[in-house]
């Protein structure tokens, strides 16, 4: 084993250690820690909810995952994404370690409690969130490809991108729908 395997050995080590330290409020909760043959992650279990604690092999950040089993599962950012931004750091020391998971067990406390109790009301909105937040970024690259289309005159382009989503677009995009509509229609007669 070379000094750079070592040292990762002693983070992934000391990374366990300090998660089992600040997360141990969770044992009160009736969660029951789960052993792992490497040391990359740390899982907390009740019967209906799992959280699991990461430090990433890669890139050395530690994130955390809120699970109801079998339903859903969710990271702590997009639990605590309307209350605070929360800045990613590579944890490649044991300081930075213990920083990120005191910031983890923090914004669980915080923001986590109803998704540790199983409450299924909690997770169907952000399953909803998530939904919107898809549907929010498919009508803008719908947008982009058509105001693409529409700048090149590509008026056929323009009506099969537009005429799927009618009911939710804007006045403009409404209007540059219409003329399209026309100019094709004008030009096939």
């Amino acid at each position: 084993m070379n000094i750079y395997t070592e040292k990762r050995q002693e983070l992934f080590e000391y990374f366990e250690d300090c998660v089992k330290r600040h997360f141990a409020f969770l044992e009160n909760m009736s969660f029951s820690v789960e052993k792992h043959t490497l040391g990359w992650r740390v899982t907390y279990s009740s019967d209906t909810v799992e959280l699991n604690v990461y430090y990433e092999r890669v890139s050395f950040e530690i994130d955390l995952t809120i699970s109801l089993k079998g339903i859903a599962s969710c990271s702590i950012d997009e639990i605590s994404s309307h209350y605070c931004k929360r800045k990613f750091l590579s944890a490649v020391d044991k300081n930075t370690v213990e920083c990120a998971v005191i910031e983890l067990k923090t914004l669980t406390n915080c923001y986590g409690m109803p998704y540790l109790r199983g409450d299924v009301s909690t997770f169907e909105k952000i399953l909803k969130r998530r939904e919107e937040n898809t549907v929010k970024y498919n009508f803008e690259l719908v947008e982009c490809k058509a105001i693409k289309a529409w700048e090149s005159g590509n008026y056929n382009k323009v009506i099969e991108l537009y005429q799927p989503l009618e009911t939710v677009l804007t006045p403009i995009q409404k209007k540059r729908l219409q003329l399209s509509q026309r100019y094709v229609e004008n030009k096939s007669t």
